[in-house]
């Protein structure tokens, strides 16, 4: 441990550490790539620092403090012998970049020949469980930037692992308990798909209408929208899915809805629901006598404008 020697500062609780000797960034000083390797890896400890805020810092030192959670990581081999070496060592929670900064400033001030060069940052030990702390450092990054869809995404992954029920995450997240599994499925579009929501280029209500389509149809449909300059809004990409899954009309009257699901087998579900083989409730024979034909016309124009209305069908 050090003192710090910027003009106005004092501790009022807390330490100074050295940023290179005492604290240890998880994917920076390992080989961690991943929360799955580690509870406390981010992936803003890869992050290249910002100049301007390391210029800051080496004229004023670091202000706030960072948080720090002591474990035993002796075992775990992506840690260097150096960290393996301590009793405990001072895992960074909250405040990576900040630490990252003063380490970079520490060697700036280093070159310049300041007789304190080193940069020492204000530290304090954090308390909790994991999940605590995860969730206390999540809400923390949450103020700083907005996170995409897909990150929330991986972020619930991370706490259904970690064994939280869906009404507890949705409860983190503000949301509905149903839409924590839609965020998840996100996680199942191709990587191209998944990259444009993280750049802001699709919406979440666009992208879930691409899951009609597989890995290879969803980069072949967002290519060629980007080509030909479309923007992608729910609207385009509905209208591109709708386009893809339009069948021809069989002379028998077809599928005139839209539906991937052949005459043949309708009229065969509405056999084995009327003839109660195979039990279902009074509305889903409703919806299987209009879709046989065995409603009448009127039946079968309203079931079309619903379909129409959730952008199945013409």
């Amino acid at each position: 441990m050090g003192e710090q020697r910027f003009k106005g500062r004092a501790r009022i609780n807390g330490h100074y550490v050295h940023p290179f000797e005492e604290l240890c960034v998880v994917g920076l000083d390992s080989k961690h790539r991943s929360r799955a390797e580690h509870i406390y890896f981010d992936e803003r400890a890869l992050l290249v620092p910002d100049p301007l805020q390391v210029e800051n810092v080496v004229e004023n030192g670091v202000i706030v403090d960072v948080l720090y959670k002591p474990l035993d990581c002796s075992r775990d081999e992506r840690f260097p012998a150096k960290w393996r070496a301590m009793k405990t060592v001072a895992i960074i929670v909250e405040g990576r970049q900040r630490t990252m900064w003063a380490r970079a400033a520490t060697e700036i001030r280093t070159e310049r020949g300041h007789a304190e060069p080193v940069v020492f940052v204000p530290a304090r030990e954090i308390k909790g469980s994991e999940l605590q702390i995860w969730l206390r450092s999540r809400s923390a990054n949450a103020v700083r930037v907005a996170p995409s869809p897909t990150m929330l995404a991986r972020e619930m992954l991370e706490l259904r692992g970690m064994g939280c029920s869906d009404s507890s995450i949705a409860n983190t997240y503000a949301c509905p308990t149903s839409e924590v599994e839609e965020y998840l499925r996100l996680l199942e579009l191709s990587p191209r798909v998944v990259a444009g929501i993280d750049g802001m280029s699709i919406t979440r209500s666009a992208a879930k209408l691409l899951r009609e389509m597989n890995h290879a149809e969803q980069d072949v449909e967002i290519e060629r929208l980007e080509a030909d300059g479309i923007k992608l809004t729910v609207e385009n990409v509905r209208a591109a899915v709708r386009s893809r899954s339009k069948k021809p009309a069989s002379k028998g009257g077809g599928d005139e809805s839209g539906i991937k699901v052949t005459l043949k087998q309708i009229h065969k579900m509405a056999t084995l629901a009327e003839s109660g083989e195979v039990e279902i409730d009074a509305t889903a024979k409703k919806v299987l006598r209009i879709l046989s034909g065995k409603a009448g016309p009127a039946g079968v124009q309203g079931m079309k404008q619903l379909l129409r209305a959730v952008g199945i069908g013409d």
